[in-house]
């Protein structure tokens, strides 16, 4: 995984722990600098073949996987259990599984 890759990575999942649903790519591009929503697809694509991201056809549906979500430090996973709102992403993570 390339640092940009990780960083991509750690946007959704904090993403997802502040507001429970998961971001959409124009949200991430604008999230950490990047010039469009191509360049951020880009970034999930190859997540997505090193399996640590998922997505569904619709919007809102990038998810990070089991093993996305274990690339996180244990202080992020610690917050990340804290939180109220890291419920609510577990069970968009959860939904996504299908």
């Amino acid at each position: 995984m390339t640092p940009r890759q990780e960083e991509v990575l750690r946007y959704i999942g904090r993403y997802i722990e502040e507001n429970g649903w998961s971001p959409t790519l124009q949200e991430i591009a604008d999230g950490i600098g990047l010039k469009s929503k191509s360049t951020a697809w880009r970034h999930i694509k190859a997540l997505d073949k090193q399996g640590l991201t998922r997505h569904g056809d619709g919007p809102r549906t990038i998810t990070p996987t089991e093993e996305g979500w274990a690339s996180f430090t244990s202080d992020e996973k610690e917050a990340a259990c804290e939180s109220k709102s890291r419920r609510s992403s577990c069970r968009v993570r959860r939904s996504n599984k299908r």
